[in-house]
């Protein structure tokens, strides 16, 4: 938990205090991965960083919650290698 217990203070930190400035959209592909289960970032939420690009976008979701990573962690390393050998 000593190791833990600082990460997830500092995302519920970040999660409970940001708020969303506009700014002009990045000139580099984002993709947004999530959990299919996570209630508190939904698909509609992974979906709109479509609108922080000006070119490639897409959306890749994993099974479980919040902390899909823990639930097949090969299967997003995978599919962050893919994205980071194809962009």
């Amino acid at each position: 938990m000593r190791a833990i217990l600082p990460a997830l203070e500092a995302d519920v930190v970040l999660y409970r205090n940001y708020i969303y400035s506009e700014d002009a959209p990045l000139a580099i592909p984002i993709r947004a991965y999530g959990g299919l289960a996570d209630p508190n970032v939904t698909r509609t939420h992974l979906d709109a960083w479509a609108e922080q690009t000006t070119v490639g976008f897409a959306v890749r979701t994993f099974p479980g919650g919040h902390f899909y990573l823990t639930c097949d962690p090969e299967a997003f390393l995978q599919a962050l290698r893919s994205d980071l050998l194809n962009d």
